[in-house]
């Protein structure tokens, strides 16, 4: 079984936290995820995720706010731990708060997407958890890449994502700069970010900028940040190193000074290329409360 833990310099770590929560504007929380899992998945076990498939444990508990200020919903890239960003998407559900636009870079677009089709975010695990049963490749390969094209091509209905009271703004690259906007070919530019064998896969840019992210036609733009502080992978390859170690560097040492722009980052000791990693129940809970917070 094979383990990693890529530690990012002490250096680097020190410097870039400080410099995205302290000297930025942005308003930032931090939400420490636990995990215990590092061995390899299996997901044919069903002691793994449940009797039948993912816990859809509710959460009724939670109080119920309103808020009329417009919202704009990011999660950033890190792959499966992404899933981990629609957990928390039932926040908001449970709160009534309405989400205005949603946005998702790298294997988070194929969420962002499914969501703004109107998938519920257990649909949303069920679908990925299918997909990866059956899967069991190597992430960004041409296997992986081929298998996820027909996953989206599948699932992803544009015509329901036109008609939808939630808009998806996707991003694309174009002349080597990413650029979030509306897309007329969504099947096309979802796929744009995760095939790597592409020029245009996104991720190879930064696309986490104050330019572009203030663009967002919303009162706020809650970015849902679930890539860990310290990376850590199942089966590492040299390309998941290089790249999000990449992506590390675009998200802790960005300066964004924009106030509507508010970061909620949530850690985890687990691998992102573990899709059992989830928001337990209390951790959600603790969560909303971060949310309500940068809402105020």
């Amino acid at each position: 079984m094979i383990r990693a833990l890529i530690i990012i310099s002490l250096l680097m770590v020190s410097c870039s936290r400080t410099y995205v929560e302290s000297e930025s504007t942005i308003s930032a929380v931090s939400l420490e995820l636990t995990s215990t899992r590092t061995d390899k998945v299996d997901l044919e076990l069903k002691s793994n995720i449940g009797a039948y498939g993912p816990d859809t444990e509710a959460t009724q508990y939670i109080s119920q706010v309103k808020t009329h200020k417009s919202i704009s919903v990011v999660f950033t890239p890190s792959l499966y731990m992404s899933l981990v960003a629609v957990d928390t998407m039932k926040c908001f559900e449970m709160n009534d708060i309405k989400i205005n636009l949603i946005s998702g870079i790298g294997f988070a677009s194929v969420l962002a997407a499914l969501y703004a089709s109107g998938d519920s975010p257990e649909e949303i695990r069920w679908k990925i958890f299918n997909a990866i049963r059956s899967e069991k490749l190597e992430p960004f390969s041409k296997e992986w890449t081929k298998r996820w094209e027909e996953f989206i091509r599948k699932n992803i209905d544009e015509n329901k994502i036109k008609q939808s009271n939630i808009t998806l703004w996707l991003p694309k690259k174009e002349e080597g700069v990413i650029k979030y906007q509306t897309s007329r070919k969504i099947v096309n530019d979802v796929i744009d970010n995760i095939n790597a064998h592409r020029k245009e896969f996104v991720l190879d840019e930064n696309f986490y900028t104050d330019e572009e992210l203030k663009k967002f036609p919303t009162d706020n733009v809650i970015i849902i940040n679930t890539l860990p502080r310290v990376l850590n992978f199942n089966e590492p390859t040299e390309f998941l190193i290089g790249q999000y170690g990449k992506i590390y560097s675009f998200l802790y040492k960005e300066d964004i000074a924009e106030e509507k722009i508010k970061v909620i980052n949530i850690n985890s000791t687990g691998a992102i290329d573990d899709p059992l990693t989830r928001l337990e129940i209390d951790q959600l809970k603790t969560y909303c409360s971060q949310v309500l917070k940068v809402l105020d």
